[in-house]
């Protein structure tokens, strides 16, 4: 991968695909570099229902599959890489692939999502971040669940529906949308409180570790290195602008993610 294009879009989740839609309607050369398939994280969520446009909800897998059907059906200029590096010179963005390849890009759209919080406890049994690594079929092997918020409960959900028991373990009482508590309920899914959670999953078959994601900001942290991130999509270096989970405080809804994807292409043009 090298060369040089107007825009540069890093991250293939919600608000990196719709950047690059935006850029497409309006013709403009780009290209999208991400680590994961169409959708990113999207497709760990076991059910997504306040997203418009689906009045029955829809499950993370089928819009990740949604998401990268309209990618091909647009042509978008998606390639699979990791940037590891990241400078501007002379008014131009230079990017450092880790196969060693560059492409240099007069603007730039970090969407690079989140990453999750380190975990040190020891484990015994396989230990995972969130339900993709998973096997698609559990066949009733025991998932310990550490977290009491709505990423923890809701994989509690994506377990139950492999055939897997969950065990939900949190540390205080549950911090989850009363929502997804009811749906947790109704299944019968046990959640221990005020549980020992260092010591969760060691007679598992899995442990999936959901104690918070914190904004993948190290690309931004090339180009600007001191400050707070940004309060919106624009940033303190011309040609920069930021979507999703980079923009300060910025709550994690995949409508809110594509809005600042379709704002910052704007901008970027």
């Amino acid at each position: 991968m090298s060369g040089s294009v107007p825009i540069l879009i890093v991250g293939t989740g919600p608000a990196g695909l719709a950047a690059s839609i935006q850029a497409r309607r309006d013709l403009v050369d780009h290209v999208v570099v991400g680590r994961e398939p169409a959708g990113g994280l999207v497709s760990a969520a076991w059910r997504i229902d306040n997203l418009p446009g689906f009045p029955g909800g829809v499950t993370g897998a089928a819009l990740s599959r949604r998401l990268a059907k309209q990618a091909d059906a647009l042509g978008l200029p998606i390639r699979t890489g990791e940037v590891t590096g990241m400078e501007k010179q002379a008014g131009v963005f230079s990017a450092t692939f880790a196969s060693g390849e560059r492409i240099q890009a007069r603007c730039l759209i970090l969407a690079t999502g989140t990453v999750p919080r380190p975990w040190s406890a020891p484990v015994s049994g396989r230990l995972h971040r969130d339900v993709r690594t998973l096997p698609a079929a559990l066949d009733g092997s025991t998932v310990a669940i550490v977290g009491g918020g709505d990423a923890a409960l809701d994989s509690a959900l994506s377990v139950h529906g492999r055939g897997g028991r969950p065990v939900v373990h949190a540390r205080a009482a549950l911090r989850a949308n009363e929502r997804i508590v009811r749906r947790i309920e109704e299944r019968g899914i046990e959640v221990r409180t005020r549980s020992p959670i260092e010591t969760a999953g060691l007679d598992a078959d899995h442990l999936i570790v959901c104690i918070g994601r914190v904004p993948d900001d190290a690309l931004y942290r090339l180009l600007v290195p001191d400050g707070p991130l940004p309060p919106g999509v624009e940033t303190p270096v011309e040609g920069l602008f930021v979507a999703g989970d980079l923009i300060a405080g910025h709550e994690r809804y995949i409508a809110l993610a594509q809005g600042d994807g379709q704002r910052a292409a704007l901008l970027a043009e």
